[in-house]
């Protein structure tokens, strides 16, 4: 399975889950909402570029922005289509890779967000393909938003949620675990 069909199907598995991960980190949601609010005014244009099952999407379509999402993942568009219609607000949501953006949307915009990509896209030549991409429907003097995991992140977030570890045992007779 190539790493674009990996990660579509890594997303498309459980969307649920996705949209309640900034529900679960929120300190990350409410920190990236007051930087955005600074700038972000009803009325304006914001293309969010991989922005999953569209959790910043429809909250700015809430305040009055005309939304569109791009994802990569099929399941998170359908489920961003459905939210949006819940909550009774309006996002053009399609499918998408965020590579390619350019040539999905046309038009200009006073917001882009990158946020999602970035943490998938482990080649410097996709990393700038995607950040060109998004660049080029950046109205001038608008703002762009980026988003990336460093590459400790994962090492980290394995000893935290993936290993099952614990400590040498403080004789080092056994070198066993102790749990």
């Amino acid at each position: 399975m190539n790493k674009i069909n990996e990660i579509m199907t890594h997303y498309d598995s459980d969307v649920q889950k996705e949209w309640e991960r900034l529900d679960i980190h929120y300190f990350e949601w409410a920190i990236t909402l007051c930087f955005m609010e600074r700038y972000i005014q009803p009325g304006d244009r914001i293309l969010d570029v991989s922005g999953g099952p569209g959790k910043y999407s429809i909250y700015f379509a809430k305040k009055g922005c005309d939304v569109t999402l791009v994802d990569l993942s099929a399941k998170n568009i359908e489920f961003a289509n459905a939210k949006a219609e819940e909550e009774g607000v309006h996002i053009t949501a399609l499918q998408g890779d965020a590579c390619c953006v350019d040539t999905i949307v046309s038009g200009q915009y006073d917001h882009v967000f990158l946020m999602g990509a970035l943490y998938h896209l482990q080649a410097e030549k996709e990393r700038v393909r995607a950040v060109t991409s998004c660049m080029k429907l950046l109205k001038p003097n608008g703002i762009f938003y980026a988003s990336f995991i460093s590459n400790v992140a994962g090492i980290l977030y394995a000893l935290r949620d993936e290993l099952d570890y614990g400590y040498l045992h403080p004789d080092g007779e056994d070198g066993k675990y102790l749990n």
